[in-house]
């Protein structure tokens, strides 16, 4: 899926705009901010600071990466690399029985 394809990055990328660089050399400061936002933010809030951070550009950048990474390669998921190699092998990848374990 494409959101197993992007993986917790954007997350990532969205915290980062989010965490004033005060809360990184103290990072209890991050659950006040965010509770403070909960409690008296706003949506506008939210936007105002993910765009001034150019949040929107970050996540594209990595959505861009991401997509360009899945298209280099051969097989980018189990069913794909199954199909490769039984194309060129004439077997199928499957897990044993609880006997094997």
């Amino acid at each position: 899926t494409i959101q197993a394809f992007l993986g917790a990055d954007l997350g990532k990328v969205v915290a980062e705009a989010l965490t004033p660089a005060s809360a990184k050399d103290h990072p209890e400061q991050e659950l006040a901010l965010f509770r403070a936002l909960g409690r008296k933010g706003s949506v506008s809030l939210v936007k105002k600071v993910l765009e001034e951070q150019d949040t929107l550009t970050k996540l594209a950048t990595h959505i861009m990466e991401s997509a360009q990474k899945i298209a280099a390669v051969d097989a980018a998921t189990g069913e794909e690399l199954n199909d490769k190699f039984a194309a060129g092998g004439g077997f199928v990848m499957c897990f044993g029985g609880r006997s094997d374990y």
